[in-house]
């Protein structure tokens, strides 16, 4: 999630939505006042610095893990360094506002309500049947072949909201949460659709008054190696996904 007051716009961070790469390309524009949380670590391993207020967080003793994580930057070099910077921000988040990286539209309203009612409001969308399939690679993608579960078995856990392959927990962190409130209002002003991500980026650039040269990097290294989703759906797991995703299938327009 990023606040920004320079620019005056919220970006919510649904997962798997390429929401790292843009968070760490808005992060080199962003004033010293701006708010960000989550990718620290990978923009610093960019060379890309937080922003002034949130350097001032991250660099505020609160723990003893917090010394712990500090004790090991002189050995860890810049990786040990993002990794407390991502970890003392997140913990202030939690702590203070009740935010979490992958926070949704409400919790984020109720967090920020003047700068949600007054700021435009931005997030990523993307095929829910291409997501299903990519957010299935990158969850497993350490385990080999025969140690992760199906992809019928991993949908049918979200679908049934089962904790079997943390089925609960990506059930939470579906597209609906960030597009729409719980009474079926969309939430956003503005939409960058996954499948044109380039195209939309110029535009936001041009809306945002953001430098003309603002670039779109890359943050994740793709896990599924260009496989089409199509191929993992039988008629069952297309069923439940569609009636998982139902809301932003019709108001964004996909389709299988």
């Amino acid at each position: 999630m990023i606040i920004s007051h320079k620019y005056g716009f919220i970006f919510l961070h649904a997962p798997k939505m390429a929401g790292s790469a843009v968070k760490i390309s808005l992060l080199r524009h962003l004033g010293p006042d701006d708010l960000i949380l989550g990718v620290l670590d990978d923009a610093l391993m960019q060379g890309v610095w937080p922003t002034r207020r949130t350097m001032r967080i991250a660099m505020r003793p609160r723990s003893a893990a917090w010394y712990r994580k500090a004790l090991a930057v002189p050995l860890g070099g810049r990786r040990a360094f993002g990794n407390l910077v991502n970890w003392s921000v997140k913990r202030h988040f939690r702590d203070v506002y009740g935010l979490v990286t992958h926070s949704g539209a409400d919790e984020c309203q109720r967090a920020f309500p003047d700068e949600f009612a007054r700021y435009r409001r931005i997030a990523v969308t993307r095929n829910p049947y291409d997501y299903f399939a990519s957010a299935y690679f990158w969850r497993y993608r350490k385990l080999r072949d025969t140690e992760r579960p199906t992809f019928e078995a991993f949908v049918r856990a979200v679908y049934d909201n089962s904790p079997d392959h943390r089925g609960s927990d990506f059930r939470r962190k579906l597209g609906e949460a960030f597009y729409f409130h719980r009474d079926g209002r969309l939430a956003l002003t503005h939409v960058l659709r996954y499948e044109r991500l380039g195209a939309d980026w110029v535009q936001l650039v041009g809306e945002l008054g953001l430098p003309g040269d603002a670039e779109l990097t890359s943050a994740k290294t793709h896990t599924r190696q260009g496989r089409d989703y199509r191929t993992l759906f039988n008629p069952e797991t297309r069923a439940m996904v569609s009636a998982l995703c139902a809301r932003e299938i019709e108001h964004f327009g996909y389709t299988f």
